[in-house]
């Protein structure tokens, strides 16, 4: 086999290596470092009730799914005491913007998210992580207001992006 056949197959074999190596990595890391799929106790219709063996095999949750979703509405915990229904329940990157998926709809707006967490009866601190959102946001824990970002008013509305991190203590209770 002559030098130039050789090294084009050389070539070759490199090349679809690296690329395969690329392949498997990149299916690693979405199946092992994928908040979307990681895993752990998801919520479900709008509760996340977790034991306290749950909190000890997955001392980090991803709280991505089953959001309730209000869509246009920015509610508060006194509003929600009366729980209107929401309009649908959602995982959270389901839709781009607030179109909740009407193509024809702006995916400009407001809506409200509402995951209710069930705790152990034995108080603990809970640390949320709230990474970037990219909107402004008021986030409520045990019925407080726990963080504001930027201001989410429409008529004062100002957007502001940042990762920040809420210490919530709660025992026999929701957050």
């Amino acid at each position: 086999m002559n030098k130039n056949k050789w090294l084009k197959r050389y070539r070759f074999v490199t090349l679809a290596t690296v690329f395969l190596l690329a392949v498997f990595a990149c299916l690693f890391l979405y199946q092992y470092d994928n908040k979307y799929t990681a895993a752990g106790p998801k919520g479900a219709n709008g509760v996340l009730v977790l034991s306290e063996q749950d909190l000890q095999q997955n001392p980090v949750l991803f709280l991505t799914e089953g959001w309730e979703y209000y869509g246009g509405r920015l509610l508060s915990p006194e509003d929600l005491e009366n729980a209107p229904e929401p309009d649908e329940y959602i995982f959270i990157g389901q839709y781009g913007g607030f179109d909740a998926g009407d193509l024809s709809a702006s995916p400009h707006g407001s809506a409200t998210y509402r995951l209710t967490i069930t705790v152990p009866d034995e108080l603990a601190s809970y640390l949320l992580e709230l990474p970037e959102i990219f909107s402004a946001y008021r986030a409520y824990g045990n019925g407080k207001l726990v963080q504001t970002m930027g201001d989410p008013d429409p008529a004062s509305y100002r957007p502001k992006t940042g990762n920040r991190t809420v210490n919530i203590d709660a025992g026999g209770s929701t957050l």
